[in-house]
């Protein structure tokens, strides 16, 4: 589930940016505003069924974009280290409020956390704590998994549309 309902570009951060000045909401620099009522209505479904909400917070060094897309990441050529941080936070779904308001409420703090974290990652080229345990680990080692996870993920929706 990607809460902000649209991929981030230029003109999409700024739209997010001037609705959360216009409605008193935080203004972030990194992430857009999310969108609480599908994320409320996705818990809601999943409830019992699922544990835990995984906080997923991407970064990506080496790039000449700040946010590389799928083909960048498949068709960079391996001469320059090319690196994709990943900040993972594991939320206990019992810990998150039932009813709208409060999830709204969490899905906000839980966006000022990705700002923040974006934040320190663009002054310090890492996420706190971050022990870089994959330092060694080569873009050229995942493009077999992206290309595997990208046909299985075409297979599925052309079987579903």
């Amino acid at each position: 589930l990607y809460p902000e309902g649209t991929r981030q570009t230029p003109k999409k951060l700024a739209e997010s940016q001037e609705y959360a000045k216009k409605n008193d909401y935080p203004v972030w620099k990194h992430v857009m505003l999310p969108r609480h009522r599908g994320f409320a209505q996705a818990i809601h479904a999943l409830e019992g069924v699922i544990t835990h909400v995984h906080e997923i917070t991407l970064s990506y060094s080496g790039w000449s974009t700040k946010a590389p897309s799928f083909w960048d990441i498949l068709t960079t050529p391996g001469k320059k280290e090319h690196i994709m941080h990943v900040h993972l936070n594991r939320v206990d779904v019992k810990t998150i409020p039932k009813e709208e308001e409060g999830m709204k409420t969490w899905l906000r703090e839980s966006f000022d956390r990705k700002e923040e974290l974006l934040e320190y990652f663009g002054k310090h080229e890492r996420f706190p704590g971050d022990k870089n345990l994959l330092k060694d680990y080569k873009l050229a080692t995942l493009v077999p998994h992206l290309v595997v996870w990208a046909v299985f993920t075409f297979s599925c929706f052309s079987l579903i549309f």
